[in-house]
């Protein structure tokens, strides 16, 4: 019983610690500067700098597909938001790799509003949007 009871414990204090450096991980990413690799667009780029000034950034939507993000990329870029898709590359670095539902795109919040006014003018050529956050 006693053995069980240790076990027990040692399980229980395993998990809290993971947790734990968990959080002091996650409050050490909110304080330290964005690094991403090398950009391209000047609207990422542009992203990029602005959040590392101190701009707060949002998470928009993950995309199911190829289409839709070049869909979004090209009206966030005309419209001159400031935008950065995550693991936009990843056919770059693995071309077998499906990319269903791995494409994440981030805006700043400060534009939240004219992007979802231009999404919503625009919805009728997205053709997989998987929901807002």
């Amino acid at each position: 019983m006693i053995i069980y009871l240790a076990l027990l414990l040692l399980i229980f204090i395993v998990f809290w610690t993971s947790i734990a450096r968990k959080r002091e991980n996650e409050n050490k990413l909110e304080n330290t500067k964005v690094s991403y690799p090398e950009r391209k667009n000047k609207m990422e780029e542009l992203f990029l700098k602005e959040v590392n000034s101190g701009e707060k950034k949002k998470k928009l939507t993950h995309l199911l597909d190829e289409f839709s993000f070049s869909y979004i990329k090209t009206l966030f870029e005309e419209d001159k938001i400031p935008y950065y898709a995550e693991f936009d590359n990843t056919l770059d670095i693995w071309p077998s790799m499906k990319t269903e539902g791995n494409i994440n795109i981030y805006i700043l919040e400060k534009d939240y509003d004219n992007v979802m006014k231009l999404i919503e003018e625009n919805k009728k050529g997205i053709p997989v949007v998987s929901g807002t956050e």
